[in-house]
């Protein structure tokens, strides 16, 4: 069984020796650069693992003895290590929770769209209503239907426009 935690920390390191093969060493030893770093390893050190091995627990503790060190050497003041903790927790927080609202939405939005045997339901009764010979007191119920209703307007479509030489119709 291969350990995760080394695999996925051997990859921070070689994404690490790629930025230093195509950029100047000032670059790497840059504040920026180390919080992009310190940001691979908090996502190796809080990603969810499932259950870990005897050897993975014992690499996951060094890694996050690691990250310590590393984030005492980006972050020297305790008051800033502490400002950054509460920055990178209300970061994880705004994004759980973003990620919570677009699933509320994708669920409502397929609890809400019609399955395709609904709409040829639908499409099937518009043809049939349309052969019906409509009389001008079904128009006069209709018109107060209309007024009556509050989910929406009946919309009346010249017959021309409801001739369609027998093809089908998109909704």
């Amino acid at each position: 069984m291969t350990n995760r935690i080394f695999k996925w920390w051997d990859d921070v390191q070689k994404w690490k020796e790629k930025f230093e093969k195509m950029f100047p060493s000032w670059f790497i030893e840059s504040k920026e650069f180390q919080k992009a770093e310190l940001a691979k390893l908090r996502s190796i050190i809080h990603s969810k693992t499932g259950k870990l091995s005897e050897e993975e627990k014992l690499s996951k503790k060094i890694l996050q003895g690691y990250y310590n060190k590393f984030e005492r050497e980006v972050y020297p003041t305790y008051s800033s290590r502490i400002s950054a903790r509460i920055g990178n927790y209300l970061q994880t927080v705004a994004k759980s929770l973003i990620e919570r609202i677009r699933n509320m939405q994708a669920d409502s939005k397929k609890a809400i769209a019609p399955s395709s045997s609904d709409v040829s339901k639908l499409l099937r009764e518009f043809e049939q209503s349309k052969k019906l010979n409509t009389t001008t007191a079904t128009r006069q119920a209709a018109k107060v239907t209309e007024t009556e209703t509050t989910k929406g307007k009946v919309i009346e479509f010249p017959k021309a426009a409801l001739r369609n030489n027998g093809r089908k119709r998109r909704l």
